[in-house]
């Protein structure tokens, strides 16, 4: 092993020369880290965890002009965030759906499978760094080719299973430029990610730390998701509140009630929002089995 003068010069030296090896910068963390459990240097140990997190996941893909749905119920909530312009990103254990994520039992695993000690112990410290990663899940609005993909395409299971079966909405957000950050001083970053479907079997070596957050099974390929994640170690907290990119527009789902209608309007109502196009959705009387949008405002 590495004593810690050789792997600090080696940090450095990446940083300096090849500044976005990540994850080449995450291996050095790693070690580092194990070699401070080593010493049982406990705290310097987990400074470089928290490292190690930072480098596996950021990512500077900036995604400017690129288009994300976010299907939402009509509550307080989910008209807050539209009123006050803020996206709220929650805990990825928190998440409604299990299937979501595997980060947990991806760490339950390398602490269950590894057999040194020293390795376990970093294992758990990662069960203390996510608690600072911060999620949302959003439809992407880019087709495979490149093509935007229309709110009209999109599968209607997105309105059933997260827009109150049809009595929500769909808010279609606008990367800006300086959406996504990312500040290795602090080890904080704002990005976006794109869900990888595949299926995951009981060998969760086969997915790397990162891959373990944005990995689904690919029976869930239909919702084309999205997400943007942050971390932040100074919120010690499930939820974290981010200003949201610019609103495009607002689709109101089938079911959406008048009452619903026109405190959607009221919201929109203001001159953050003179742009923000808002349509209904309704059935196409050319084809029963589809949906199409009308603009309203």
């Amino acid at each position: 092993m590495e004593n810690e003068n050789e792997i600090l010069e080696a940090i450095r030296n990446i940083k300096g020369k090849y500044p976005h090896r990540y994850i080449d910068l995450a291996q050095k963390y790693m070690q580092l880290s194990l070699f401070y459990l080593d010493k049982q240097q406990l705290d310097k140990a987990y400074d470089a965890a928290k490292n190690y997190t930072f480098y596996a996941f950021v990512d500077d893909d900036p995604f400017v002009g690129y288009s994300i749905y976010s299907f939402r119920a009509i509550t307080d909530y989910s008209l807050a965030d539209i009123s006050e312009g803020k996206l709220s990103l929650v805990a990825p254990e928190l998440f409604n759906d299990p299937f979501d994520t595997v980060i947990k039992n991806w760490i339950e695993y390398k602490i269950d499978k590894e057999p040194n000690c020293v390795k376990k112990e970093f294992y758990y410290f990662l069960t203390k760094t996510i608690r600072f990663i911060k999620s949302r899940c959003f439809v992407s609005a880019k087709k495979d080719d490149g093509t935007k993909l229309d709110i009209e395409e999109i599968s209607p299971l997105m309105w059933a299973h997260y827009a109150d079966s049809h009595k929500g909405f769909c808010a279609e957000y606008e990367v800006p430029d300086g959406f996504v950050t990312n500040n290795n001083q602090n080890c904080s970053f704002t990005r976006i990610g794109k869900i990888k479907y595949g299926d995951i079997d009981s060998n969760l070596n086969q997915l790397s730390f990162c891959d373990s957050l944005l990995r689904k099974g690919s029976v869930w390929s239909y919702e084309k998701e999205i997400r943007v994640v942050n971390l932040d170690y100074t919120i010690n907290k499930d939820f974290k509140v981010i200003k949201a990119p610019k609103l495009n527009a607002v689709y109101l789902g089938l079911k959406c009630s008048s009452e619903d209608e026109h405190k959607l309007k009221q919201v929109l109502n203001s001159g953050e929002y003179k742009h923000t196009k808002l349509y209904r959705m309704e059935i196409d009387d050319n084809n029963f089995s589809k949906i199409k949008k009308k603009r309203i405002w």
